[in-house]
């Protein structure tokens, strides 16, 4: 059963082919039609929808809308500040990745018997993460591509942060 909620966005079909068109769902009742089971509405749905565009307002069957996207602004703008979140975490990351490997000795972070992660670089390209290394002020992963017998180092901010932090917390724990 569809779920409707204030703030979404529908295209609602009127059965008079007058003012069709994208509505925001102004009242969806839900208090009302919180025990409404699928069993109710596999035949026609019947709920009462109020929607508005801004002009009018309509109290409309459930049948006639469509969703047009099933968050609300306030699921949204949760979605958004949850993103801004996490570019700020991915910016103490690596803060916290180069001062880390800043403290070791040539400013390079390796595995102590030279063992490398399997790792997919910014392209999607599977490589292994042999380590990590502060060349010329920037963080850098140095990647090698065995099937390939290519070797680079590629800043560590194009490529995935998360996965990295993590290689770089297994290699400290060895």
């Amino acid at each position: 059963m569809r779920k409707f909620k204030n703030g979404q966005r529908v295209y609602w079909y009127d059965p008079a082919g007058e003012t069709s068109g994208e509505y925001t769902v102004l009242d969806a009742h839900e208090e009302k039609y919180q025990n409404y089971t699928d069993e109710d509405v596999e035949d026609y749905d019947d709920r009462i929808i109020l929607i508005g565009d801004g002009h009018s307002e309509a109290e409309v069957n459930a049948e006639e809308l469509d969703i047009l996207c099933p968050l609300s602004p306030e699921d949204i703008h949760e979605v958004q500040m949850m993103q801004e979140a996490m570019q700020d975490l991915r910016q103490d990351m690596l803060k916290m990745m180069r001062e880390t490997v800043s403290k070791y000795d040539e400013q390079r972070l390796e595995h102590p018997d030279g063992h490398s992660y399997t790792f997919h670089d910014e392209d999607g390209d599977k490589c292994e993460a042999v380590a990590l290394e502060i060349i010329e002020g920037e963080l850098t992963a140095h990647l090698e591509y065995e099937n390939l017998g290519i070797e680079r180092n590629v800043p560590v901010s194009s490529l995935d942060v998360l996965e990295l932090y993590d290689i770089m917390v297994e290699m400290i724990d060895e």
